[in-house]
């Protein structure tokens, strides 16, 4: 899913940057960076954090493992 896929996603669902953060344990400030484009190459594991998320699927292992996102 594209950044682009995401924005729409989100806009539809009616999601917030911080109903994201609080779903994903992505920083607020992160995700609306992302969403902006003012970061260039996200993180692979962000990105499949937030897809997830927006598709409405169980949360990953990967996602409560990651020390990078606790």
């Amino acid at each position: 899913m594209t950044i682009s896929e995401m924005k729409m996603i989100r806009i539809q669902k009616g999601y917030t940057f911080k109903r994201l953060s609080d779903l994903s344990g992505i920083s607020v400030k992160t995700i609306r960076r992302i969403f902006n484009g003012e970061i260039k190459s996200p993180e692979y594991e962000m990105l499949q954090t937030l897809e997830h998320i927006l598709r409405g699927e169980e949360e990953p292992d990967f996602i409560r493992e990651s020390p990078m996102l606790s």
